[in-house]
Order: C-alpha cells, then sequence, then structure tokens
C-alpha cells in the first residue's frame, strides 16, 4: 500500500510539472487570441460607420439594414463569448483580465443604430 502511494504521488508530482511548464506556453497563445479577438472586434464596430448605416439614402430599405446590423450584432455576441472564455483562462493561469472596453463601447453603438433603424422601420 505504502508503495502504491509513493507511485502516485511521483505520478502526479510528474503531472504537475509538466502542467506547469506548459503554463506560460497556454498564457502567450490566450494573449495571442485575445489580440486577434481585438483586431476581429475593431472590424466589427468600423461596420458601423458604414454609410448605408448612416446615410438616409437608406431609410427606405429598413429591413435590409435591420439584417445587416443583426449579422453585425451576431459576430458581436461571438466575440463577447470569445472574450468571457479568454477572461476565464486569463484567470485560470492567474494573470491579469485584459479588459474589452472596444467590445462594450462597440455594442452600445450597436445598439444604438439598431434602435435608430427600427424607429425608421
Amino acid at each position: 500500500m505504502h508503495e502504491r502511494q509513493q507511485e502516485y504521488r511521483k505520478e502526479i508530482d510528474v503531472a504537475q510539472s509538466y502542467r506547469d511548464s506548459k503554463i506560460p506556453e497556454m498564457v502567450v497563445a490566450v494573449e495571442t487570441n485575445i489580440m486577434k479577438l481585438q483586431d476581429q472586434i475593431a472590424s466589427t464596430i468600423s461596420k458601423l460607420d458604414d454609410p448605408i448605416f448612416i446615410d438616409c439614402d437608406y431609410f427606405d430599405e429598413p429591413e435590409k439594414m435591420l439584417d445587416e446590423l443583426i449579422q453585425v450584432g451576431q459576430r458581436l455576441e461571438n466575440a463577447d463569448q470569445l472574450a468571457k472564455n479568454y477572461a476565464a483562462y486569463q484567470k485560470l493561469f492567474n494573470v491579469p483580465v485584459i479588459a474589452q472596453k472596444e467590445l462594450e463601447i462597440g455594442k452600445e453603438r450597436w445598439e444604438a443604430v439598431k434602435q435608430l433603424w427600427e424607429a425608421v422601420r
């Protein structure tokens, strides 16, 4: 029995050492993914400045604009879910969580533009 406990302890130590050696690699991977996510968020938010959403020329096609906005909203929602996942990984790895302020601002802008087009409809 004592021999089994020692064997088990040795296996646990090996596993923990392996995990500890992989954490820096995993942290870098998460940070890289966060940078990619931030680029995606900026690109998605920039679509809200597209002339189709801000010009009066499209007021006769509000349904089409709302469909376009729904697609932008879905991308923002997907980005929000990824941001939450990455924040959970950062907490797990005991590193500071990177706030996604631009995402929150973008969601607020999206909501305002969506309300405008719903009023036009």
